[in-house]
């Protein structure tokens, strides 16, 4: 398993005021929420790996969080429904170390919206017979 977290002594809404990502990031960021919003989520995830590799401290909690929840929906749509369940319960407790928002990023709406599809990916009825996920774009407000 992959761990991360903030440096000892802080919480992570200490760095809520953040800019996510970083200047020379932004690029990288940009695809990967671009990827996660159109529902590649394979492609969203490796992305979000990419960044969380070279970050550090709540920076790297958020990017992990965000990849886990990139594979969660990815396990969903094979109808993995133990790894959809078990990868969104490990990002959203990270996601809840933040208060909400991250940065200029608020969580609330992504996390509610996926957490509506976990417990239905708990009873294994979240894709209908010829249906696709439909929950996408999640976030950003900016």
């Amino acid at each position: 398993e992959i761990r991360a977290g903030a440096p000892e002594g802080t919480r992570m809404t200490d760095h809520c005021h953040l800019e996510v990502p970083s200047p020379e990031a932004r690029p990288r960021y940009d695809e990967a929420v671009r990827a996660f919003n159109a529902g590649e989520y394979f492609e969203a995830h490796e992305l979000f790996e990419d960044l969380w590799r070279e970050a550090n401290g709540p920076l790297k909690v958020f990017y992990l969080a965000m990849t886990q929840s990139a594979v969660a929906l990815h396990h969903a749509e094979r109808r993995n429904w133990h790894g959809a369940t078990t990868l969104w319960r490990r990002a959203n407790r990270r996601f809840a170390e933040y208060d909400g928002a991250f940065g200029r990023q608020s969580l609330t709406r992504l996390r509610l919206v996926i957490d509506e599809h976990a417990r239905r990916w708990s009873n294994q009825t979240e894709v209908l017979a010829d249906g696709p996920i439909n929950h996408r774009p999640l976030f950003w407000n900016e």
